[in-house]
């Protein structure tokens, strides 16, 4: 028998060192360390076949102080975000001894009502009638055209754009020029791609396409408003669903409700964007928080990080709420009231503190690694956000943000010839008793709510209070920091706390109401409480109705009504032969609709120009007219010349919500009026 090798006794001392110092001691720790083990070596491998920073053009770009392209941006991005995320998986797999202690965790209640009943039937019966509602009042909007916002993002980054096949002759003939998947998942020099969403919808477009045997310049904005569309409709279900599972199935039932009725939820289930999937997934990282400080298991931890991820993958302004909840939650398990049961074998709070925090570190490691490429981008992105940035944050501002966080309605008007405009203000002036009945109803509602979550649970209270707070910080950032303007629908996370707040308290009345039942109670107070629960919704629908049945009628900003009335009188959609219609636009404009539409037409005498192009030809002259404040203002010569009924004449004005989003169309009179007034 040979002598044991003398290095042997020494690796079994080196590998139990290192089981001592790195791997987990808990069942469920080993579990995961394990599976970092793994993800870590994948990450290594993967790593290598990236171009580090050297091997490209980065550090040339900068000296000679020329924009990166897209190519650059992506594989320095994905080689320091690939970095980081490596760096964050070897920390948590040198630390697992830490986070993965075999001493049980420490819970905490957070049910709402333990004495709860599920009414299973009715409740689900219920949930699908509202949702089936919900759809069926937003499915009109998913047809209308797209806006501003979405043209700009969807073009980009999922659909591609028609260019001429010489760039010096606009007017020829066109080819469809695709984005790549890479420019879908890692573009955003104009800071307009919500990641998840563009994927999802590029998804939905190329298995309509294949299903239909479609070219791939084939779009349909039904079909591209799928992804928001059903996250809408599936936000409405989790919430529901969420506070279900915490005792309250008729305050889930009501706080979906409160959300379905708000115009902002209807307008973004129904656009291009990726903000109800953040809703969704803000819903989803919210619930499965309660649900792990509930048990304490790995698994709902990691869950909890898994939606935080995608939450923040959806739309990256999420930040904000998402960093004001995790405070909550850290404060919540250092000083919050335990389990009855965890009091009697006390859990470890530390315990709980590392599963959180693990929890925190995966997400962002992936988010990073995902999204990198993308911040490297912010100076493009920082540069377009500020030049496209909003209104002006001052007293106006906040008048038109608060108003509309609550009711989906700006305070001032703006226009005084626009029919379609709805303001607060104007309504309240309308009808000022019933306005004001509605708003203060919904007020004490509110609080009611709050008060009544509060009795039930500080900590839950807290945390969407501090989600409501969070706005304000994300708006102070964009204003001080970023020095842009946060736009009003920033603020959409916020309606989520405030139906959350309005069906507790719906849920309060309807048990008040309930008690009628027994003969112990007060049957006024019950009657009362009967009456408010019924009225109380149908006010606030009652409030918020126009604004809902003005969006299901009309675009938020009609670019593909501008384009029929204009070069589509003459042209199908994406015309690809040689054209002799020219469409100027003044301020709003997206390549979706009409790729050769003219942006570089600023002055009276290039419009002159253009004039003089167009009689030579026999041709057609369209004008768009766009932010006509604006324009009346840094573009006076033209908007002189396009009033001037002897040139142009007024073909139609496509009315928004706000001034800046109406499209005011002008046709250039044909020759024969020009011969007669020299004729004279």
């Amino acid at each position: 028998m040979s002598p044991p090798h003398p290095w042997k006794p020494k690796l079994t001392d080196l590998w139990n060192r290192f089981q001592t110092t790195c791997i987990p001691a808990s069942r469920e720790g080993r579990w995961l360390w394990w599976s970092l083990v793994a993800w870590l070596i994948f990450l290594l491998i993967t790593f290598e076949d990236l171009r580090t920073p050297s091997e490209t053009s980065w550090a040339e770009d900068l000296a000679t102080n020329t924009r990166h392209t897209f190519r650059t941006y992506m594989r320095v991005g994905l080689w320091w975000g690939s970095l980081y995320h490596i760096v964050i998986v070897t920390l948590l797999v040198i630390t697992g001894r830490w986070w993965g202690v075999a001493k049980s965790p420490a819970t905490y209640p957070t049910t709402l009502d333990p004495n709860r009943r599920r009414h299973t039937r009715l409740f689900w019966f219920l949930l699908f009638a509202l949702c089936v509602a919900a759809g069926v009042i937003r499915w009109p909007k998913m047809s209308l055209s797209y806006w501003g916002d979405e043209g700009w993002a969807v073009a980009p980054y999922v659909y591609g754009k028609h260019v001429p096949v010489d760039p010096s002759d606009p007017q020829g003939p066109l080819v469809h020029k695709p984005v790549s998947w890479e420019n879908t998942a890692f573009d955003d020099r104009t800071c307009g791609n919500h990641y998840l969403f563009s994927l999802c919808q590029r998804a939905t477009l190329s298995a309509w396409r294949s299903w239909h045997k479609l070219p791939a310049e084939a779009f349909d904005e039904t079909i591209s408003r799928l992804p928001p569309f059903i996250a809408g409709i599936g936000s409405l279900a989790l919430l529901a669903l969420m506070l279900r599972a915490q005792g309250r199935p008729g305050a889930g039932l009501t706080a979906a409700l409160m959300l379905a009725l708000h115009p902002w939820h209807v307008r973004y289930s129904t656009e291009a964007r990726g903000y109800t999937m953040m809703l969704f997934f803000l819903i989803l990282t919210v619930w499965f928080a309660l649900i792990a400080l509930r048990s304490g298991r790995w698994r709902w931890w990691l869950a909890f990080g898994a939606a935080e991820f995608l939450c923040m993958y959806s739309w990256k302004g999420v930040m904000y709420p998402m960093a004001a909840a995790n405070a909550i939650l850290f404060l919540w398990i250092l000083f919050g009231k335990r389990s009855p049961s965890d009091v009697s074998t006390p859990g470890d709070r530390s315990a709980t503190v590392a599963r959180w925090l693990v929890a925190n570190l995966l997400a962002a490691g992936l988010f990073v690694n995902l999204v990198y490429p993308c911040l490297l981008q912010i100076k493009d992105a920082k540069n377009h956000l500020i030049q496209l940035s909003g209104r002006p944050m001052g007293p106006k501002w906040l008048h038109d943000s608060l108003s509309a966080i609550f009711t989906g309605m700006p305070w001032h008007p703006e226009e005084p010839l626009n029919p379609t405009e709805i303001a607060l203000s104007t309504t309240l002036s309308t009808h000022p008793v019933r306005t004001t009945l509605e708003l203060a109803s919904f007020a004490a509602l509110l609080a009611f709510g709050l008060f009544s979550l509060s009795r039930h649970s500080r900590w839950q209270a807290s945390l969407w209070l501090a989600v409501i707070a969070s706005g304000a910080i994300g708006a102070a950032c964009f204003r001080w920091l970023i020095h842009a303007e946060w736009i009003s629908w920033y603020f959409l996370f916020e309606t989520l706390p405030l139906a959350i707040f309005a069906g507790i308290g719906l849920d309060e009345l309807r048990k008040l109401a309930l008690r009628f039942l027994s003969p112990s109670s007060s049957k006024p107070t019950a009657i009362i409480a009967a009456l408010l629960f019924l009225l109380l919704p149908a006010a606030y629908a009652d409030l918020t109705y126009p604004e809902v049945a003005l969006m299901r009628q009309q675009a938020y900003e009609d670019h593909r009504g501008a384009f029929q009335i204009t070069r589509g009188r003459h042209e199908p959609l994406h015309h690809k032969g040689p054209s002799n219609v020219y469409t100027v636009y003044l301020w709003r404009y997206i390549t979706l609709y009409d790729p050769r539409g003219d942006t570089h037409v600023r002055r009276a005498a290039e419009l002159r120009d253009l004039i003089a192009k167009v009689e030579q030809e026999k041709g057609e002259l369209y004008v768009i007219v766009g932010h006509r404040a604006m324009s009346r203002s840094i573009n006076a010569g033209i908007i002189a010349m396009v009033e001037d009924t002897s040139l142009f004449e007024h073909v139609t004005t496509f009315w928004a919500p706000e001034e800046l989003h109406c499209l005011h169309c002008y046709h250039y009179r044909p020759t024969p009026v020009a011969n007669s007034k020299n004729s004279r």
